[in-house]
């Protein structure tokens, strides 16, 4: 399968944008998949400049309903008429971060978005191909991303501590390979990829999405024990990982400190075949 990085924190180079989110086009045999659409048009520009027709789009998943995985939803609606779309019940929930001042602010998708037919709500696990499978995780016990302390959901004027029941992750086998998807791993990519396991029986020959050792909302703060039981725990895998965005250039560099060549930065404009 060929992996295009779409949008990301950073670009491959001048000729690609970059922005604070992330979206992930797959290429797998007859099919083209979408992941996330990022946090505003940048995905469409660099499909442009790669020479991806995105009307073609069979399908798009969306991980979590936070603004920098899926608002770039509208210009997707705009460019594509048949794709449908696989999202989390929830994923339009009025979702808030807090910064170390209390300052709230909205980090939801458009609720104006929410309607159609086009949009099927997932189970805790869907079957959506064949060879493509989602997923969300449910058991939780430690090893959690500290920048999750501080992102809520608004209900009915109260905040509430998010419990990310909205995210899901993405399987995707071709040719014997196994590659999981995972947009902010918001709970745990240690838990991710150990939900994977006990459901398939291994793990997972490559890692792609963010990994979310830190947040805008925390700061340049790090939890580097967190990162360095990740770059543990990952090695024991053997996967070969791909990550950015919500991972940070600085937490990425730490990992990849540990990982060496097992971990690579997804630059805006990567493309690379699994």
């Amino acid at each position: 399968m060929m992996v295009s990085i779409l949008s990301e924190n950073v670009s491959l180079d001048e000729k690609f944008g970059c922005e604070h989110g992330l979206s992930i086009h797959v290429n797998l045999n007859d099919k083209e998949i979408l992941f996330d659409t990022g946090a505003s048009d940048v995905f469409a520009k660099n499909a442009k400049v790669l020479d991806l027709d995105l009307s073609k789009v069979d399908h798009l998943i969306l991980s979590h309903g936070h603004y920098d995985h899926g608002g770039g939803l509208k210009h997707f609606l705009e460019l594509n008429n048949k794709a449908k779309i696989y999202a989390r019940p929830g994923v339009f929930d009025d979702f808030v971060s807090v910064d170390e001042d209390g300052n709230t602010r909205s980090i939801g998708l458009n609720k104006n978005l929410n309607y159609g037919d086009r949009i099927v709500y997932t189970d805790k696990e869907f079957q959506l191909d064949f060879d493509i499978e989602l997923f969300t995780v449910e058991s939780r016990k430690d090893c959690m991303p500290l920048g999750n302390k501080r992102l809520f959901v608004n209900k009915e004027g109260r905040l509430i501590l998010d419990d990310f029941k909205h995210e899901q992750n993405m399987v995707i086998r071709e040719g014997g390979k196994a590659v999981l998807f995972c947009g902010c791993a918001h709970n745990g990519i240690m838990h991710i990829v150990k939900t994977y396991r006990d459901k398939f029986g291994s793990y997972p020959d490559a890692i792609v999405g963010g990994f979310h050792f830190g947040s805008r909302s925390q700061g340049s703060t790090l939890d580097e024990k967190f990162i360095d039981q990740t770059a543990e725990f990952l090695i024991e895998t053997k996967a070969e990982c791909y990550t950015g965005h919500c991972t940070g250039v600085k937490g990425y560099k730490i990992l990849k400190s540990k990982m060496g060549d097992k971990v690579r930065y997804m630059f805006s404009g990567l493309q690379f075949k699994v």
